[in-house]
């Protein structure tokens, strides 16, 4: 069923709005946004929480005509799942909804008034376009915090992801390593010789015995890959995560803004 995930906007009327948004930034710390008609609170989906959301507050202009044909001094912007089948569904139920739908670059809109005379504002967000990553020239290198171990790739990796894995956790402090998988033929080490650390049966840690920065992992029994920590990257901005690996170890309080398919497990090979 199409329906209200949120608020996404609280707008009413003012003698002077420019002077109420610094009455409310000097005196409740609301800021206004240059680039925007009022302040925006960021905020995340209950049900998405890796999806971004956000809230405006916006005093406008005495005369707007924006809130017509209510007559009450505000109006309620409210955040939709599926403007269209709201939309039908409330034609349906006999609701006029004023207009056709109206689209711009922060996503589409529709209104409608209730019993009262509020005027009601739906609004479906436009997804925002990932940013592109920029195109990497090989060889690559990186290496640890103090500089004494670095690494070259010759090739470009297969993959890359997020790890949420409790060996990852343990090993870097953090709540998930991103990583990017390389054919182990492209992966060399150059000056001083990594410290190897057998987290398991199976795989083995690499880091610098210097300082103690966690670089790699690569498998015991004839590995094909190494799996490098992609922040140990000089240039890491090249290679964003494409996936979640692991999702089932997720720490509850933490999560990242993106919608990339999450695996409970290893996931694809």
């Amino acid at each position: 069923m199409a329906r209200v995930t949120g608020i996404g906007g609280v707008f009413f009327k003012s003698k002077d709005p420019e002077a109420l948004k610094k009455w409310y930034r000097r005196h409740l710390g609301i800021e206004s946004r240059k680039t925007d008609v009022g302040a925006r609170f960021d905020w995340r989906e209950s049900g998405e929480p890796y999806r971004p959301a956000y809230t405006v507050w916006a005093p406008f202009a005495h005369d707007t005509r924006y809130f017509d044909p209510s007559k009450q001094p505000f109006m309620i912007n409210y955040r939709v799942d599926d403007l269209d089948a709201l939309v039908a569904a409330l034609r349906a139920a006999g609701i006029a909804v004023h207009d056709d739908i109206e689209s711009d670059a922060y996503g589409r809109f529709a209104w409608l008034m209730d019993p009262e005379g509020n005027r009601i504002e739906l609004w479906a967000p436009a997804e925002e376009a990932p940013k592109a990553a920029k195109p990497a020239r090989y060889p690559l290198e990186g290496g640890c915090l103090c500089r004494a171990l670095r690494f070259r790739i010759a090739a470009p990796p297969i993959r890359s992801g997020y790890c949420h894995c409790r060996f990852c956790q343990l090993n870097s402090g953090a709540p998930v390593v991103a990583w990017v998988e390389v054919p182990i033929g492209a992966f060399s080490y150059a000056g001083a010789a990594p410290g190897v650390f057998r987290s398991s049966s199976w795989g083995q840690r690499e880091f610098c015995p210097a300082c103690g920065s966690f670089v790699l992992y690569r498998e015991q029994q004839a590995p094909k890959t190494v799996s490098i920590n992609t922040a140990s990257l000089d240039d890491p901005s090249s290679f964003p995560p494409t996936h979640h690996i692991y999702a089932s170890r997720r720490v509850a309080w933490f999560d990242t803004a993106d919608d990339l398919p999450r695996y409970d497990e290893a996931g694809p090979t």
